[in-house]
């Protein structure tokens, strides 16, 4: 008899976990999409993988409504497609998958390693239909939703094992987006110096710049924005003595 003192380890296959990442700058509260964008950065999905290197085959995503008013087909009609980038530059080099929009959108054949142990992320890009009279034009204003990692739907397996892998998914929702067509992407104002005189005088002037994009009106008119509102504060440097 042949004796050996050799211990063999049988390794478990890996696991995976998805979330939402709402610590990313700029992603963590409420916002604005232009619509015609052509690449609009709406989410940052958190990704780790223990135990092996885990590849991430078919990603499902799952879109919500935000309000009663917004219903699946505004939707359908305002998000052409939904892109998936290795990096938060949506450049072309870093696209991993697209697809076009559902309420729940598979990507397929991402074919993205997800290493062990170390912090990996995902970024979703969404190409917005224009308002208007371009070939595109069909957002519906006002369109407001979130999205999160779906429950199911994904297609995940080990690297080392090649064994099928049931992802753990906590679904976070991102916060809200709403489609609008004219965005205010700046406010300055410049003050003058020098002291206040008796009578009218001009203490200060302000401009706004708003962007519309491809957007127009139903005339092919580019659309402009209507301020109705700004808050002002005013402060002093002079005291009640």
């Amino acid at each position: 008899a042949i004796q050996s003192d050799r211990l063999l380890t049988i390794a478990s296959s890996g696991t995976l976990s998805m979330v939402v990442d709402l610590d990313y700058t700029g992603l963590n509260n409420d916002r604005f999409a232009l619509a015609g964008t052509e690449k609009y950065l709406a989410g940052r999905i958190k990704l780790q993988a223990e135990q092996e290197n885990v590849e991430l085959r078919d990603l499902a995503l799952r879109f919500v409504t935000n309000t009663g008013a917004t219903t699946y087909a505004a939707l359908d009609a305002t998000i052409d497609s939904i892109n998936l980038y290795s990096n938060p530059s949506m450049a072309d080099n870093t696209l991993l998958g697209t697809a076009d929009f559902a309420a729940t959108t598979t990507l397929e054949d991402v074919n993205y390693t997800v290493v062990d142990g170390t912090d990996s992320y995902l970024f979703v890009g969404l190409r917005l239909n224009s308002v208007g009279t371009e070939s595109d034009g069909t957002a519906v204003v006002s369109t407001s939703f979130k999205f999160k990692v779906d429950g199911a739907g994904h297609d995940v397996v080990g690297a080392s094992s090649n064994d099928d892998i049931t992802p753990t998914v906590t679904q976070t929702l991102t916060n809200d987006i709403t489609v609008v067509p004219v965005k205010i992407t700046n406010v300055a104002s410049t003050f003058s110096s020098g002291n206040l005189i008796g009578g009218n005088q001009n203490i200060f002037s302000f401009t706004v710049t708003a962007d519309a994009g491809r957007n127009t009106d139903a005339d092919g008119d580019v659309l402009s924005a209507h301020l109705t509102r700004m808050k002002l504060q005013l402060s002093t440097d002079v005291g009640d003595g």
